[in-house]
């Protein structure tokens, strides 16, 4: 959804990356791997699987043996790090680094950097132990 106008009007912008898919990957039905507009690539690391209805946006760099399960939505300029599990309908914020080793819960919205081998759940994403306790809290009342 890269736009621009000259004197009020709509002109189409040209792109000069690409994407670069790694050995062995999977990307299923109604994926979106977006390239970007500048002269750069998005990017998806060997072993990857990507599940239907993923949108991976411009710029974006997926590291090796990750699993996307379906309807993600990873912003523009993501970092994500080797062997990440994100559950169903994840969602990721433009320009954030997920590290390596970490699962994202089902249904999580991250909206901060993400450190390696962490678990993070809720809306907003935080430590998942962190996550169940509060929530613990919230059903005793």
């Amino acid at each position: 959804m890269q736009n621009l106008r000259v004197e009020g009007k709509r002109a189409n912008v040209l792109y000069a990356g690409g994407v670069k898919i790694g050995e062995r990957c999977e990307v299923l039905a109604n994926a979106i791997i977006q390239r970007p507009y500048h002269a750069f690539f998005t990017e998806i690391g060997d072993d990857t699987q990507i599940s239907v209805k993923v949108s991976i946006g411009h710029g974006s760099k997926i590291g090796q043996n990750c699993m996307i399960a379906g309807n993600g939505t990873i912003a523009g300029n993501v970092f994500i790090g080797d062997n990440v599990w994100m559950g169903p309908s994840v969602t990721v914020g433009d320009g954030l680094r997920v590290g390596s080793d970490v699962k994202i819960m089902f249904g999580s919205v991250v909206a901060n950097n993400v450190d390696n081998n962490m678990t993070v759940s809720g809306n907003f994403a935080v430590d998942h132990s962190k996550q169940l306790k509060n929530y613990a809290k919230i059903k005793k009342l």
